[in-house]
């Protein structure tokens, strides 16, 4: 994958989780902390995918690799923000389900 495609994947799941996240609040250190959380999951992810391409075409690894990322931003968002355990899983899961289908949406349209 060329580096502007994971900039572009990059760039969308930001936009997309912290727009989930701005729905639910305001506070700006949890923002931050779903920014971050987005440059160090997101590029690990597609670097997987790209590193073992038949991941791409097994829906259940890329479940399994899904369900991985809500809970490493869900432990991630645990240690830095501490509020609240299950809101946290919900949001990381409602997030990820978001750019995740985003992104399923997007490869639908041919873009």
């Amino acid at each position: 994958m060329p580096a502007s495609l994971y900039l572009l994947t990059l760039t969308l799941t930001i936009i997309i989780e912290t727009s989930v996240a701005l729905i639910l609040t305001r506070d700006k250190k949890f923002i931050l902390l779903v920014i971050i959380a987005q440059i160090i999951t997101n590029p690990a992810l597609n670097f997987l995918i790209q590193t073992y391409p038949e991941l791409y075409f097994n829906p259940v690894a890329i479940l399994l690799l899904e369900i991985a990322v809500v809970i490493i931003e869900w432990l991630f968002y645990l240690a830095f923000y501490g509020k609240k355990p299950l809101k946290l899983f919900l949001f990381s899961l409602l997030a990820n389900a978001g750019s995740y289908f985003f992104g399923v949406f997007i490869q639908k349209l041919g873009l």
